[in-house]
């Protein structure tokens, strides 16, 4: 397997068994000895060096995006505005608007019961 350091700084590998090696920033051949101190000593490996050039990207979990808070806020904004724009004839937000706010599209569904529970807030 071929290893290389991440940066142009050289990295010094050893084994307590007296295998050593250094490794810098063009690709080299390891002993199967070396492969576990390596990336341990912070090389990239030619199996793993695309993940680290271009990292897939990071999936969100439901912790970490909340629709509902996301459209309650937006709701929020828009009754912040103090203006009819983002709101349709009957008063209520407008998805459109809603939903480039958001940065996502919001379903009606979620926009009423975003609307709904602010209203019972403000009652």
């Amino acid at each position: 397997m071929k290893f290389k350091s991440p940066t142009n700084a050289d990295i010094y590998v050893a084994t307590t068994g007296g295998i050593c090696a250094q490794v810098g920033s063009e690709w080299r051949d390891l002993p199967a000895g070396l492969h576990k101190a390596a990336i341990m000593a912070g090389c990239v490996s030619d199996n793993m060096a695309e993940d680290v050039i271009n990292p897939p990207a990071p999936v969100l979990t439901s912790a970490q995006f909340d629709r509902e808070a996301i459209i309650t806020n937006a709701v929020k904004t828009l009754l912040e505005a103090d203006g009819v724009e983002g709101f349709t004839a009957e008063g209520v937000p407008d998805l459109d608007a809603l939903s480039k706010l958001c940065g996502f599209d919001v379903e009606r569904g979620e926009m009423l019961n975003a609307w709904n529970e602010l209203n019972k807030v403000v009652a």
